[in-house]
């Protein structure tokens, strides 16, 4: 099937021009998106602590003309975790979030159920961060837009209209590895329990205004007034009949943001590594939020060398209906962020991938 793609028009940076064929590199994606079958794709590319170039391509609905540019919103998924993992450091750096002390006694609307496991050592803010905190790693629910959701606590305490089971404890704290969305969910309620506000008004004050992050949003009901362009999500190239899925509690997956400002989020860790911005973090406390604590997962990101062993921080995230990536190097400042709005995102996300290391990094 023959698939219509539209492009936004670019962002250049004229250094960016001189130094790259952005052309080209724009024909080489839009095969991509045609050969992968990707409904909505969209791109941001950093060089030299700088977003170079950003487009869209293909639709925000199949069968429709409604075109991805590149301010059109699309879900984060568990790219969401480390934007929360950002307002968490800050709030320790602060001293308003203690990161070794028992989060329990830190906790106010909830405390974690005592069983057997808890008995054995305190779970800490740094554990939950890094996914050795030992809380449940099963899976959060996603919800129609207009469904009636569970508040935070409810959705800790697995009560109605919450679709999951309560909140445990699964292993030991600090000895294993192991992924839980609702270990964030724990961070998401100790913010708010800190700075007696809302998640995303949290987040907005913490992280998304010193960021000019302007395309990002936790808004449940989209479009709206300020955000018209949304990527709505696709399984098997249908839309889905709600157009996409929520999630409660927010901070595993819940974030609406486009790749340029996450692009903004990777260059400010990029330039406070190296001591030339503090807008959230002091340097020290960004070289903390990227030392791995197990399994190369540090305080909300993961580290991996790529190519001729340059290393990269970064994160993936796949909801229903949306697959996305970023990546971010340790030095030089470089980075891509990738975000699709198809269940079959990954084969357009690792070629693009490929296709910048190769073209545009050398490796």
């Amino acid at each position: 099937m023959v698939i219509l793609i539209w492009m936004s028009v670019a962002s250049f940076c004229q250094t960016a021009r001189e130094k790259y064929n952005f052309n080209l590199l724009s024909n080489d994606i839009l095969q991509i998106v045609k050969e992968t079958k990707a409904v909505g794709v969209s791109v941001a590319l950093i060089d030299n602590y700088e977003v170079v170039w950003a487009r869209g391509f293909g639709m925000n609905e199949i069968g429709t003309t409604d075109s991805v540019r590149i301010t059109t919103l699309f879900q984060a998924a568990s790219i969401t975790k480390p934007v929360t993992a950002m307002a968490v450091v800050k709030k320790f750096n602060q001293g308003a979030i203690l990161l070794t002390d028992d989060v329990d006694k830190q906790l106010i609307s909830w405390h974690i159920p005592e069983n057997y496991l808890t008995k054995e050592a305190p779970v800490t803010v740094k554990q939950l961060l890094s996914h050795t905190s030992g809380i449940t790693n099963k899976e959060v629910p996603m919800y129609h837009p207009n469904d009636k959701l569970p508040t935070l606590v409810q959705a800790l305490k697995g009560e109605s209209p919450a679709e999951n089971e309560p909140v445990v404890m699964a292993y030991y704290p600090g000895k294993t590895f192991s992924y839980s969305g609702w270990g964030y969910g724990i961070l998401e309620l100790l913010l708010m329990d800190t700075e007696k506000k809302n998640f995303p008004k949290v987040i907005q004050d913490e992280v998304f205004d010193p960021l000019q992050m302007s395309n990002s949003t936790f808004a449940y009901q989209l479009p709206n007034e300020k955000f018209k362009s949304i990527a709505y999500g696709h399984e098997q190239n249908k839309v889905f009949e709600h157009k996409y899925y929520v999630m409660e509690p927010l901070s595993p997956g819940g974030l609406w943001t486009t790749p340029t400002d996450l692009a903004k989020f990777i260059i400010e860790i990029q330039l406070s590594l190296i001591g030339k911005s503090n807008k959230v973090l002091t340097q020290n406390s960004t070289k903390l939020m990227l030392t791995p604590v197990l399994n190369d997962y540090a305080l909300g990101f993961t580290k991996e060398r790529r190519g001729n062993n340059v290393l990269f921080f970064g994160h993936d995230g796949q909801n229903y209906g949306y697959i996305c990536s970023m990546l971010g190097s340790v030095e030089n400042g470089r980075g891509v962020v990738i975000m699709t709005n198809s269940d079959n995102g990954w084969k357009a996300i690792n070629k693009i991938k490929k296709l910048v290391g190769r073209k545009y990094w050398g490796f």
